[in-house]
């Protein structure tokens, strides 16, 4: 179940021990190294919380309501690099609302960005009880 590549906001955010950078190059970069290296084993990695899972507090609740300028730059980049990188064998999308729209459920996530603009053929499955 990784790797989590969101953001890191805070240092109080409750998964940001398991994130790996505030800048979306760094965290796509390692997390494409991790997937290839657990895929060329055989086993398949879940790159994951699919999008903007920037906090704990409330998450199944929370609605993170960012510009689609600053969502494709800051929040998503990591994902597209890793993905271009790796093709990870799954994608898990977060608890949070993204402008709205539960993450699991929003066709611009991953329909029109994950699916037709990347190209991504995996699986992509919501959170535990998303």
């Amino acid at each position: 179940m990784g790797p989590g590549i969101n953001i890191r906001r805070t240092p109080l955010a409750g998964r940001g021990y398991e994130y790996y950078a505030e800048d979306p190059v760094v965290s796509g970069d390692i997390a494409a190294a991790l997937i290839n290296g657990l895929q060329n084993e055989g086993v398949g990695a879940s790159l994951k919380h699919f999008a903007a899972n920037n906090s704990e507090y409330r998450r199944t609740e929370m609605d993170s309501i960012i510009e689609e300028r600053a969502l494709r730059e800051i929040y998503l980049a990591g994902f597209q690099r890793a993905i271009a990188k790796s093709q990870p064998w799954t994608v898990m999308s977060s608890y949070n609302r993204l402008n709205g729209v539960q993450t699991s459920q929003d066709p611009f996530l991953l329909t029109q960005v994950l699916r037709d603009e990347w190209g991504y053929q995996g699986l992509v499955m919501s959170d535990w009880y998303g």
